[in-house]
């Protein structure tokens, strides 16, 4: 475990990037991942592949991957944002301060992401699908504003 002789202090990258945000980012992709393989079908991969001698079964095998990968990934953000939701209350103290200064970006960046996350694993697929939009577009286009 890392020791700090004094708790480091966050930066401005630091409030505008928390934990959160790397658990929904991943969501994120590999929910779009699964949609692309899903949008495809054997006759694409066959147009991408001709010497492939099973386009069906690659395309089946393609599609359950990625849907155990999401899977997996829609565990792990809900297991993460729950240790998160912990860390409010008992503060990992490896994890930097954020300077007071940037603790209202902070606190955006961290709803934002938990509200992401919560609506990529809901069961409403429009909020998903706009979650998911925000997280890979949105955020970025935030952050070359700032």
């Amino acid at each position: 475990m890392i020791q700090f002789d004094e708790p480091r202090r966050g930066d401005r990258n630091d409030a505008r990037h928390p934990l959160e945000r790397g658990a929904a980012t991943m969501l994120a992709v590999l929910q779009r991942n699964l949609a692309i393989a899903r949008a495809s079908s054997p006759a694409a991969i066959a147009a991408e592949e001709p010497d492939n001698p099973d386009p069906e079964a690659d395309y089946a095998a393609w599609v359950v991957r990625m849907q155990d990968g999401e899977r997996q990934g829609r565990e792990w953000a809900l297991q993460f944002l729950a240790t998160c939701l912990r860390d409010d209350d008992s503060p990992d103290p490896v994890r930097p301060l954020i300077d007071p200064a940037f603790a209202a970006e902070y606190v955006d960046a961290v709803r934002r992401a938990r509200a992401a996350i919560a609506a990529m694993t809901g069961l409403a697929p429009a909020a998903a699908e706009a979650a998911r939009h925000d997280v890979l577009v949105r955020w970025y286009a935030d952050d070359e504003e700032a």
